[in-house]
């Protein structure tokens, strides 16, 4: 009797130890809970802003590149004394499209010469300079945007990278605890 005694104090003391080991680990296993599912909304998250970002640098790459490839058929004709027949193709019209982003002083010289469909002359070599510019400004903002994208893709993936080791270490702490 003395030593069941004893040994029920023993025990007591035991599934007390127990008790608050086991409080304990629900809490941790909540935490875990929590952060697994903290990194699962990042990812989420990252990934609607990523497809964002995306669809914005595809317009604005069709955007630069038509206008890129409109400017490297126009300088080649107008070089070529064939300004004229050059305006009647899609590549012309786009090119009056891009004019709109021209400063007005510019837009006037290039304006007048379109219009006027004159045939190359001295008058042309101020306007395929203009074209040459504007068609490095424009290679040079899709060089910039391209660079700016391909960073966005870098930092996208080592989050989602990580979030997924986070994950992953959440899952088997979770599976652990509960063991």
């Amino acid at each position: 009797i003395s030593d069941a005694e004893t040994r029920i104090a023993q025990l007591e003391s035991s599934v007390s130890e127990l008790a608050a080991s086991k409080a304990q680990l629900t809490s941790e296993l909540a935490d875990h809970e929590s952060e697994r599912t903290a990194a699962k909304s990042s990812i989420d998250s990252a990934t609607a802003k990523r497809s964002e970002e995306a669809g914005v640098f595809a317009k604005e790459e069709a955007f630069h590149t038509t206008n890129i490839n409109a400017l490297s058929e126009a300088i080649p004709a107008i070089e070529k004394g064939m300004a004229g027949s050059f305006l009647q193709t899609n590549s012309g019209r786009v090119l009056r499209q891009v004019l709109s982003r021209v400063d007005d002083n510019n837009k006037e010289v290039i304006t007048a010469f379109l219009q006027g469909g004159q045939k190359y002359g001295p008058q042309s070599g101020e306007i395929v300079g203009i074209l040459k510019q504007m068609k490095d400004d424009m290679s040079a903002d899709l060089a910039s945007i391209t660079e700016t994208e391909n960073a966005a893709i870098a930092s996208f993936n080592s989050l989602v990278a990580a979030k997924e080791k986070e994950i992953a270490a959440a899952g088997a702490a979770i599976e652990d605890k509960s063991a």
